[in-house]
């Protein structure tokens, strides 16, 4: 009895400690930092940290800390002009159509009359704000596309998600797909800016809070143009829960030896 309940603990680790090396989600930043430095957090297991950059003020997170959120204990400010989060360490991630992708957050648009990028990499590749709608650029043969009659409305919360691989691309505003394109061959490259392009133009105004990429395509229940997503697939769990936080290797380990050694005890009485 106790080499199977091993066995099973074996197995139960093993899974886990597999899913966290897939890593499906390669970039959480919750944005509750709220400390006198730069940093800005990601809590997946690719450990891609930001420093957030303020050229006309105080860059430390405390200074653009909002108690204002959908999610955790606050949000991060970016005031249009200067602000951005450049995400240049950690380990490098490579997403293709072959993988897919997805990129999501929750977003408070101060202004709706500008371009300001949300999430993207090296290669403008990424998430934004077109005035009062919302955009994707993905290059290679996708290309960019935008919604219409979104109609982004300036002091309001709405999330917003872009999942892509070679089938085709969707756009999402609070979980309703409001465009669909097809796909075509894209590859991305380091590192991740938030708040701005990665040539530090067309900066956010706004809030933003619970970012997340993953380097597969969020289900959405099988849903078409103008219908949201269903309850129990991916895409409504993270727009109604927030991103779950991948638990460290160290963690589950530490988990399974206390369980483990509850079988043992239990054995011996």
């Amino acid at each position: 009895m106790l080499k199977r309940l091993i066995g099973i603990l074996a197995l139960a680790l093993a899974l886990c400690l597999s899913a966290g090396a897939r890593a499906e989600l390669v970039g959480h930043w919750n944005m509750d930092d709220d400390a006198e430095n730069t940093n800005v957090e990601d809590y997946s297991l690719k450990e891609n940290d930001g420093t957030f950059n303020d050229a006309g003020g105080d860059p430390n997170t405390d200074a653009h800390h909002s108690a204002d959120r959908k999610f955790g204990t606050g949000s991060l400010e970016f005031d249009g002009v200067d602000d951005f989060v450049k995400c240049d360490g950690g380990t490098s991630v490579t997403i293709t159509q072959a993988t897919g992708l997805t990129m999501a957050a929750w977003i408070k648009p101060d202004v709706v009359n500008i371009s300001g990028w949300i999430i993207n990499d090296g290669s403008k590749y990424g998430l934004y704000q077109r005035n009062d709608e919302i955009a994707y650029s993905l290059g290679g043969t996708v290309g960019f596309d935008y919604t219409t009659g979104v109609d982004f409305v300036a002091g309001t919360w709405y999330h917003v998600a872009v999942t892509a691989d070679a089938s085709g691309v969707k756009l999402y505003v609070d979980g309703v797909l409001k465009k669909s394109d097809p796909g075509g061959n894209f590859t991305n490259s380091s590192p991740w800016w938030i708040g701005a392009r990665c040539d530090g133009l067309q900066k956010f105004d706004g809030l933003l809070d619970d970012v997340g990429v993953w380097d597969h395509v969020l289900t959405d229940g099988g849903i078409g143009v103008g219908d949201t997503a269903t309850q129990g697939s991916e895409l409504y769990n993270i727009i109604h829960n927030g991103i779950p936080p991948i638990p460290e290797p160290g963690t589950m380990l530490l988990a399974g030896f206390g369980v483990l050694v509850l079988l043992l005890s239990r054995r011996k009485r």
